[in-house]
Parts: C-alpha cells; sequence; structure tokens
C-alpha cells in the first residue's frame, strides 16, 4: 500500500492496528504528474472511456503558482479533483518503482 509520505501515523496505524504494511509515497508531485502525462500520452496508461469521473479528474487537476508560500514552484490545488489523481500517481508510483 502507498501512503502520502507525510501521513507517518497513518502508517504506523496501519502496521500495528491492522498488519499492513505500506511504503511512503514519492513526494514530487510534478515529476509524478510528468510521469502521468508520458505514461497516458504513450498509451501505457489508459482511462477507459466510461471512467467518467476519472475524465473529469484529470480535466479539472490544475495548479497555481503562489510566490508568498512557494517562491515560484508550482502548487496543486487540493480540492474534489486531486483524490482520483492522488490514486492514480500512488498506482503509477508503486508499479514504476
Amino acid at each position: 500500500m502507498v501512503v502520502d509520505s507525510s501521513s507517518a501515523q497513518l502508517r504506523q496505524d496501519l502496521a500495528v492496528n491492522f498488519y499492513l504494511p505500506s511504503i511512503a509515497s514519492k513526494k514530487d508531485q510534478l515529476a509524478n504528474i510528468e510521469n502521468m502525462h508520458t505514461l497516458i500520452h504513450q498509451k501505457k496508461l489508459i482511462v477507459d472511456s466510461s471512467l467518467l469521473d476519472i475524465i473529469l479528474a484529470i480535466q479539472n487537476y490544475s495548479w497555481k503558482t503562489d510566490n508568498s508560500v512557494t517562491g515560484n514552484k508550482p502548487r496543486f490545488v487540493h480540492d474534489i479533483h486531486s483524490h482520483p489523481i492522488d490514486a492514480i500517481k500512488y498506482a503509477v508510483y508503486l508499479i514504476s518503482r
């Protein structure tokens, strides 16, 4: 199981309470998105047309630059569209590591 790298307590709880091992995800969001983009264009990651929520999430996933917080580094907008994308990023990360 891949878990957000900032969720150390969740990883520990999964291990202790449910005997579920996990690994911390790679936190480089821009690289993860670029990897997904490449896989889609290479037709190695295919999103079936029946997965409307996933398609909507991909189309609406966004980021913004907030100089006061990130210093020109893109910051991804955390909204309803980010959750399906995070799941796909974790799956791609797990397969490609």
